[in-house]
């Protein structure tokens, strides 16, 4: 859609407000194709047949916004996050924090992530709705800022609330970044560098987003390529250039003999994701983050006889035969 041309709405429900409201939508007009701000993705996703969304809500909870306001939405990521976090009691009444969980949420789910001493943030179905979590005993709602700094007590670094920022809602889309990438030993992209000054950050596509480095070293010059700033706009928008491979996978190599299904689809990017409920369950099926896939190969073989290599095409197809939906792999 033209970002221009488009109506935006709010959705107000269930106690939000205007400055944090329950969702952002926009649409083409009067009887126009509808789209939802992904808080999981940080992207505008359609919504229709066989989409992860398949309506819009109904117009009694959408209130209509500014083009400028909807933007401001768009890059006010930590806006669309709540925390919380353990403590334990430890000695002479010292509560001690154990773990912090971060929720956000979206129209096509709601995501809870963990973050302890020995995890960075993983998917955990621990205070998924509709679980009550105000007034647990154990847990306390506490803002970003605080949570940044009980994770730095905890971990013994900084930034670990950081959710990224979006290039194309930068403050300064055009500033005085300069860019690079990097590549790995087969000369395929490997990461995508900017820097200002002294001060590195570099573009996470997990989170979508760019990160800066806190405390830690930037990139090897001589491992750097030089890219101009519409190069660089061209791989954030550009999400199938990160992709290594897809694999379909079997739990057991008894399933692959004898002709089961495969049990869910695997995508490598610079990391790795995971489409199945399998993985965490009491989850609806979506991507999740896996480190699995860095143990597999390319190719069958007598050590991993449950993995095949597929193409797009072929990934797009176990997906809509499996789960009835399209459009998953532009997540």
């Amino acid at each position: 859609m033209n970002a221009d041309a488009c109506d935006y709405f709010i959705e107000l429900r269930d106690g939000h407000t205007p400055e944090r409201p329950a969702a952002l939508w926009r649409t083409a007009g009067d009887g126009g194709p509808w789209e939802y701000w992904s808080t999981a993705e940080w992207a505008w996703r359609p919504v229709g047949e066989r989409r992860r969304v398949t309506a819009a809500p109904g117009r009694e909870v959408l209130h209509p916004v500014s083009l400028q306001r909807a933007a401001q939405l768009q890059a006010d990521r930590q806006g669309w996050a709540q925390y919380w976090v353990r403590y334990e009691d430890g000695p002479e009444g010292e509560r001690i924090p154990q773990s912090v969980i971060r929720r956000r949420r979206s129209p096509e789910e709601i995501r809870c992530e963990f973050s302890s001493r020995c995890k960075s943030w993983v998917i955990t179905p621990i205070l998924g709705e509709p679980d009550e979590v105000d007034g647990r005993p154990g847990w306390e709602r506490i803002p970003a800022a605080e949570a940044d700094t009980v994770l730095e007590r905890i971990k013994g670094r900084q930034g670990e609330t950081e959710l990224g920022r979006s290039g194309l809602h930068d403050a300064r889309p055009d500033g005085p970044f300069r860019y690079f990438t990097t590549a790995d030993r087969d000369g395929q992209l490997s990461g995508l560098w900017r820097r200002e000054d002294d001060r590195w950050e570099y573009f996470s596509v997990l989170e979508w987003g760019w990160f800066p480095l806190h405390g830690q070293e930037g990139p090897e010059e001589a491992g750097l390529a030089a890219i101009d700033a519409e190069c660089a706009r061209t791989l954030e928008t550009d999400r199938e250039s990160w992709v290594r491979g897809y694999w379909l996978y079997w739990h057991y190599y008894q399933d692959y003999d004898t002709g089961e299904r495969p049990a869910a689809i695997i995508r490598e990017v610079s990391g790795a994701r995971v489409w199945h409920h399998w993985h965490f369950p009491g989850y609806e099926d979506r991507w999740v983050d896996t480190d699995d896939v860095r143990f597999f190969p390319d190719y069958r073989s007598s050590n991993h006889p449950w993995l095949e290599k597929t193409d797009r095409a072929g990934a797009a197809q176990f997906l809509e035969e499996e789960y009835g939906f399209v459009g998953v792999l532009d997540h």
